[in-house]
This record gives C-alpha cells, sequence and structure tokens, in this order.
C-alpha cells in the first residue's frame, strides 16, 4: 500500500529507512512517466529499500501562471496510480515553502538529509530549483548515484503531458490513450442529475469534473466504468447537455445492461473512443433515436 508523505509534516516515517525517488510532475502518470517509475522499482529491488516518487503537491504551474494548463490527474488520481504501479512512498513537497530553495540545497538538504534518499530517478528534461536552474546532471552526490531517463517516443512524437492535452481536447482519445498507457479517466462521486434518461428508459450516472482537470472534446464516447471493483461498458457524454439547456459540463455515463440504483458510489469512467460530437436535438424522439445508435455503436466498439 502506497505511504503519502508530507514533505512538511511527515517525514518521521524516514527515520532509519532509505529510498530512491524518481522526480517530476507526473501528471498523467504516461508511458514516459512510467519508464521513471519502472526503473526506480528496479534500483528499488537491487538496492532492498523504499521506491517512491517526488513531486509537488500542486504544480509550480499554479503558483506561477495565471491560467495554468488543466492537469490529466487530480492529486487522488495520481496517488492511486502511483500505487498501481508499486510504489511503496510518494512525497509531496510544497511549492510555496521550496520555490526559492537553490539546486544544491535541494539535492542536499530536502533529498539526501530530509528524505533520506539515497538513489534518484528523473527524466531528460527535469528541472529543479529556484527559477528551476537545476539540471539532471547536477543531481549527485547520492549513495547509489542518480539515473537520468530518455524521453520515450511513441510513432516519432515524444510522449508529454501536453501532447496527451491537445490529443484529448482534438477528440483522439484512443491516441491519447497510447501515450497514457490507458484510456483517459474521471474519477469521482456518483451525483443525481435531471433524471431524463430515466424517463426514456437508459438511465445514467453523472459525474461532476473535477476543476482544474483537463475537459476533452465535447460528445459521445464509448467508455468503461469502474463500480465496486467490477468493470462495465458504457456509452458517455462529456458535455453541458444542450438539449435540455444544461451549462455545467460533465460526464454523463449509461452503462450497458446495467440498472442498480448507485447514487452516492465513487465510480472510475475512462473514454475510450470518441465516437461524435454533442448535439443538439429538436425533439426527444431525435434525441432517444441517435442515444440508442450511440449504443449500438458502443457496443460496435467493444465488440459485444
Amino acid at each position: 500500500m502506497l505511504k503519502y508523505i508530507d514533505l512538511h509534516t511527515g517525514l518521521e516515517f524516514m527515520e532509519g529507512r532509505a529510498c530512491v525517488l524518481c522526480l517530476g510532475n507526473f501528471d498523467g502518470v504516461h508511458i514516459g512517466h512510467s519508464a521513471l517509475i519502472d526503473k526506480t522499482i528496479e534500483k528499488r529491488d537491487e538496492l532492498g529499500i523504499l521506491g517512491g516518487a517526488w513531486c509537488f503537491g500542486q504544480p509550480p504551474a499554479d503558483f506561477l501562471l495565471s491560467a495554468p494548463s488543466p492537469k490529466l490527474t487530480t492529486l487522488d488520481e495520481k496517488l492511486e496510480l502511483f500505487a498501481k504501479k508499486g510504489l511503496d512512498i510518494a512525497v509531496l513537497g510544497d511549492f510555496s515553502e521550496l520555490r526559492n530553495t537553490s539546486p544544491e540545497d535541494f539535492v542536499n538538504d530536502v533529498l539526501k538529509s530530509r528524505c533520506k534518499c539515497k538513489a534518484a530517478v528523473c527524466g531528460f528534461n527535469f528541472r529543479f530549483g529556484k527559477g528551476g536552474s537545476g539540471l539532471p546532471e547536477m543531481l549527485s552526490g547520492f549513495e547509489y548515484g542518480s539515473e537520468v531517463v530518455d524521453p520515450v517516443t511513441l510513432g516519432g512524437d515524444v510522449v508529454s503531458s501536453s501532447s496527451i492535452r491537445r490529443l484529448l481536447i482534438s477528440g483522439d482519445a484512443e491516441a491519447a490513450a497510447k501515450m497514457l498507457g490507458a484510456p483517459y479517466f474521471i474519477t469521482g462521486e456518483i451525483t443525481h442529475g435531471r433524471a431524463l434518461g430515466k424517463r426514456l428508459g437508459m438511465p445514467t450516472i453523472n459525474l461532476e469534473i473535477p476543476e482544474g482537470k483537463l475537459i476533452p472534446r465535447h460528445g459521445v464516447y464509448a467508455s468503461l466504468v469502474e463500480l465496486d471493483g467490477k468493470e462495465y461498458t458504457a456509452v458517455s457524454n462529456v458535455g453541458s447537455n444542450p438539449t435540455v439547456g444544461g451549462n455545467a459540463v460533465r460526464c454523463e455515463t449509461h452503462i450497458l445492461d446495467f440498472d442498480r440504483d448507485v447514487y452516492g458510489a465513487r465510480v472510475k469512467v475512462s473514454l475510450c473512443s470518441h465516437l461524435r460530437d454533442e448535439l443538439h436535438f429538436s425533439s426527444t424522439d431525435e434525441l432517444v433515436r441517435t442515444v440508442e445508435r450511440d449504443i449500438s455503436n458502443a457496443r460496435k466498439y467493444f465488440a459485444i
């Protein structure tokens, strides 16, 4: 089970322990990040110490930019992915506390002294310390060394969080999934909606999209729903549902061949393939016919 450590208050856990840390922002925890994590786990097993990730609890962009890029993963989602990939610990720093720390002090005081870090892993473009002046080659002097991981490419393109954002905004969910290593997902608690789907015989579950999380291209997606440890095929609409006068953007999902009351449950909705853009319908009959076609297309996508 992943141990979350707040750099400011929780480092007593590291007393008498040692670790190897991979360093970065890890937005999306994509396949480039997975290369760092895999190398960290490899060194952990070789050295017999803890293996973990270092990142800021709130990314520096939130402090430095008036309009930071939307996030591919919330902090909770990021921690869940770290755990799923087998890391032991996640150390979260506070940017407002560390923003004026020199690269040398970050290495010596933060990583080595406070975190008990004996080896470090980072990506080719990792920057650290005041003004981002620290370069990967400055991560030196660790007892078991440091390693810089080369960029991961896919189809000739470097895998990056910014590339994934562009793909999702354009609606190319499948290309984004290849870079992420899994479909882009939204997690949250199921909330009450307008109950229109239920009245039309196609009940839906509703998820609010967390503030600051990337909203992919509006429209209908073939999707997967993880609920109570089980996975279900589904069709999801991301948008404001203009036909019924909606305003707030949310993710509304019809789970195929499923009819249970699950309000209040925590759910994960993975958007696998963009089937069509969001439309405004002139009548309820037209809406029903189109949703029935969406369900049919989702069944074809999943070959069920």
